[in-house]
């Protein structure tokens, strides 16, 4: 991924902006699935992305792309979501690890630290609809399907109430 970051860089100063919007994006599509990226490669596009998406004077194609990429490489941060947790957890509560287990799994996922996802899975409450959804995952992970499609049961029924009520709500206030 790095000689991508490479290519794609160059590309970012283009003096057609559509290559720049394409750029901007695909930057961010990298940055977003790659934690190996060099340091130094993120915190420079991440300047580059506030810098474009600041400048009032930039190509409106441009900025958006800027922007795009910008939200894409926010949402890849998986590994200092994990660094927090790391930092965290171990003097956090039991109540505090309930809240904290579902952003945890999500980046341990991202990461595919499966151990530690398995870990904050059991610290999720049992009735918690991310605990079935993240259980879900690791028997696909293992080609046991059956397994999964139990866990993905669980958080259809467990979602069911909730997404009802919503129904209702958005129906009586539509006809009032």
């Amino acid at each position: 991924m790095p000689h991508a970051v490479e290519i794609l860089e160059p590309m970012t100063k283009d003096g057609v902006d559509f290559v720049r919007q394409g750029a901007f994006i695909m930057l961010g599509m990298i940055l977003f699935q790659q934690s190996e990226v060099s340091p130094l490669s993120m915190s420079s596009t991440r300047a580059l992305y506030t810098k474009i998406v600041s400048d009032k004077h930039e190509d409106p194609i441009a900025r958006f792309g800027a922007a795009i990429g910008q939200g894409l490489h926010a949402l890849g941060e998986w590994d200092q979501l994990a660094a927090q947790v790391d930092e965290n957890w171990s003097n956090a509560n039991d109540e505090d690890r309930h809240e904290i287990a579902p952003m945890a799994a999500a980046a341990a996922w991202s990461l595919r630290e499966w151990d530690s996802m398995d870990d904050y899975i059991i610290a999720m409450r049992a009735d918690s609809p991310d605990r079935a959804f993240y259980k879900a995952i690791l028997p696909v992970r293992q080609n046991q399907f059956p397994k999964a499609f139990k866990e993905i049961g669980k958080v259809r029924d467990l979602l069911e109430p909730e997404l009802t009520s919503f129904i209702g709500e958005g129906y009586g206030r539509s006809y009032k």
